[in-house]
C-alpha cells in the first residue's frame, strides 16, 4: 500500500529530526531545510500535505507556503510556530491558506493528530476532484452527442434514409437515458433477402409510417449493405417483434429476416446491443433460408 507523503520544512536539524520519528511510521516524511529546498522538492514530487515551520532564514513558513499554494494548490498546508503574533497568523491565512497551526515544542500527538487530518482532507479533495472531471467529461460527451443531433441527422445518400452514424448517435443517447433514467429500448435489424434493398428502403423515406407506423422518436436508418436497422424506443423486444409481423405481412414480396435485442435485459452498451441483435438476426436468417 502507497503511504500518503508529507513534506517536513524545519531549518533546525533537531526539529526536523523529531517530525521525521513522529510521522514515518504511517506516512513517508521528505525533510527540507528551506523554503528553497522544499520547493525544489514540490516541482519534483506529489505530497499529501506540507507542515512548514514559520521562522527560517531567506524565506519565512509563510511565505514559502504561499508560494506552496500557487505551485501545487490541493497539498494541504500547516504551519509550526513557537510564536501566535496575530500579524503572522493573518498573513498565513489571507496569503498561504493555511489550514492548521501549530505550536512549539513540538508535540508528537498533536502533530499526527494534524497531518491525519490533512492527509484525509486531501484525499477527500482529491476524490471530489476526480469525480468532478468525470462527470464534466460525460456532460461533455452527451453535449457533443446532443449538439450532433441539432445540427440535423445526415440521411444516406443512396437510400435517402438516415445513415449509420447518426442511427449510433442516436443509439448511444437512448441507451445512456436507459441507463440513467429506467425503461426500455429495442433495436431491430431488417436484412432483405434477394430482394430490392434501395427500393424498400427509398419506399420508407418517402412513406416512413407505412407499414411501420413510425412514432417521433423512432429512427429507422440504412445500416449496411441489405441490412435496415430500426430504434424503437420506450418499446419492449414484445413490442419489436410486433413491428417485424407488421412490416412481414405488409411486404409479402420481400424475403425479410429480423434480429431483435432490447436494452437492459439483452444488453447495456451500443456494441452489446448491435451483437445481440446480430446474433438474432443470424439465427432468424437461418430459418428464413430454410423454410
Amino acid at each position: 500500500m502507497v503511504r500518503p507523503k508529507i513534506l517536513a520544512v524545519d531549518d533546525e536539524p533537531a526539529n526536523l529530526e523529531l517530525l521525521v520519528r513522529s510521522l514515518r511510521k504511517h506516512y513517508e516524511v521528505v525533510p527540507a531545510r528551506s523554503g528553497a529546498e522544499a520547493l525544489e522538492l514540490l516541482r519534483a514530487e506529489q505530497f499529501a500535505a506540507i507542515l512548514s515551520d514559520q521562522r527560517m532564514p531567506h524565506m519565512t513558513g509563510t511565505e514559502f507556503l504561499s508560494r506552496a499554494r500557487e505551485l501545487v494548490p490541493d497539498t494541504v498546508r500547516m504551519i509550526l510556530t513557537g510564536y501566535a503574533p496575530e500579524k503572522e497568523s493573518l498573513d498565513a491565512i489571507n496569503q498561504a491558506r493555511v489550514a492548521t497551526f501549530l505550536t512549539k515544542p513540538i508535540a508528537p500527538d498533536a502533530v499526527e493528530r494534524a497531518v491525519a487530518d490533512a492527509v484525509e482532507l486531501f484525499e477527500v479533495s482529491r476524490r471530489n476532484r476526480e469525480l468532478a472531471q468525470a462527470l464534466e467529461e460525460k456532460s461533455r460527451a452527451l453535449a457533443e452527442a446532443q449538439r450532433r443531433l441539432a445540427e440535423g441527422p445526415r440521411r444516406d445518400a443512396e437510400t435517402g434514409l438516415f445513415g449509420r452514424a447518426t442511427f449510433e448517435e442516436r443509439l448511444g443517447v437512448e441507451l445512456d437515458r436507459v441507463e440513467r433514467y429506467g425503461g426500455v429500448v429495442s433495436l431491430v435489424l431488417c436484412a432483405v433477402a434477394g430482394g430490392d434493398v434501395i427500393g424498400l428502403a427509398r419506399r420508407f423515406a418517402v412513406e416512413p409510417a407505412v407499414p411501420l407506423r413510425l412514432r417521433a422518436p423512432d429512427l429507422l436508418a440504412h445500416w449496411s449493405g441489405s441490412t435496415l436497422a430500426l430504434l424503437l424506443p420506450a418499446t419492449s423486444r414484445g413490442g419489436a417483434l410486433g413491428v417485424g409481423a407488421r412490416l412481414r405481412a405488409a411486404l409479402v414480396e420481400y424475403s425479410l429476416a429480423f434480429g431483435v435485442a432490447e436494452a437492459p435485459a439483452d444488453a447495456r452498451t451500443p456494441e452489446e446491443l448491435v451483437a445481440a441483435a446480430e446474433a438474432d438476426l443470424a439465427r432468424s436468417g437461418r430459418i428464413v433460408a430454410g423454410v
